[in-house]
């Protein structure tokens, strides 16, 4: 089984807790949430500047 990494945005909800960004799925369910990746770390900074100091981007390993 081999690794992809992505990189995801997450966001500051309180001090030291982030959630992930996630995408529609169509499914509502808490475990079918899926965070929206990018191929790079410039295209999720890139992604990320709208909510600027609230967001951070970081690495997330996908298995395939």
């Amino acid at each position: 089984m081999s690794k992809k990494i992505k990189y995801g945005i997450k966001l500051q909800i309180a001090v030291d807790d982030y959630i992930w960004v996630t995408e529609d799925n169509r499914k509502c369910g808490m475990f079918e949430l899926r965070p929206k990746l990018y191929r790079t770390f410039d295209e999720a900074q890139a992604a990320a500047k709208s909510w600027k100091k609230f967001a951070r981007v970081e690495p997330f390993e996908e298995k395939s």
